[in-house]
């Protein structure tokens, strides 16, 4: 007679398949559901994001551009006024050159203007003249300026020299006996200076005088004639 207890036991023994649940893993299982929210999640921040830096990006380059023409238009503003400056000195100095031309008061021995003049008995200048005529060679130191000028020489002469030159060349002159005295002249604004040498008659002919003095101007000349 067999003992039910040990046919349970040889059951158990011989390693009958036992189902087995699901191993516990101590985590809620995966729908699914959680990664989707993760990755909608990042992917909308990261697009936001990306949007946002992009606008961040175009308005700081357009901050930028705006300054930049700003400062440009600026400079332009700035060189526009220096240049206005620049004709408004021009202006000015041309006004100042213009009113130069008005004649100085400034003048010197260089301004005065030395000429020869040829001078009939009653002292009336010419460049035709008779053969009776009794003829002076005058020298005149004028000054043309609107105040006095003053001339220093080295001798006692302020002019030096007449000489009357036909037309074959032959020459007649008068040369001064000067002494070495330095000597200060004044020619009166508008006024002048003269000295004259009686000649006498000439026969008819074609003549030059020439006279000096001790002047920057040094020289000048007249051409007349007898007839």
């Amino acid at each position: 007679m067999t003992r039910p207890y040990l046919a349970l036991a040889f059951l158990v023994a011989c390693g009958a398949p036992v189902a087995e649940g699901p191993a516990d893993t101590g985590k809620p299982p995966d729908t699914g559901s959680g990664d989707t929210s993760d990755t909608a999640a990042d992917d909308s921040g990261a697009e936001t994001g990306g949007e946002t830096g992009e606008t961040g990006a175009d308005s700081g380059k357009d901050t930028a551009d705006t300054g930049k023409d700003t400062g440009k238009d600026t400079a332009d503003s700035g060189k526009d006024t220096a240049d206005t400056g620049k004709d408004t000195a021009d202006s000015g100095k041309d006004t100042a050159d213009t009113a130069d031309t008005g004649g100085s008061t400034t003048c010197t021995d260089v301004d005065l203007l030395l000429t020869a003049e040829v001078r009939d008995s009653a002292g009336v200048a010419g460049t035709s003249f008779g053969p009776r005529d009794s003829l002076s060679m005058v020298a005149v130191l004028s000054n043309p300026c609107a105040a006095d000028i003053t001339v220093t020489t080295s001798s006692n002469c302020l002019f030096t020299g007449w000489s009357v030159e036909d037309s074959r060349g032959t020459a007649s002159g008068v040369a001064v006996a000067c002494r070495p005295v330095i000597t200060t002249w004044t020619v009166a604004a508008g006024g002048s200076l003269e000295e004259s040498q009686s000649w006498g008659t000439l026969r008819v002919d074609g003549y030059v005088l020439t006279v000096t003095a001790d002047v920057p101007a040094s020289s000048a000349a007249i051409k007349f004639s007898v007839i």
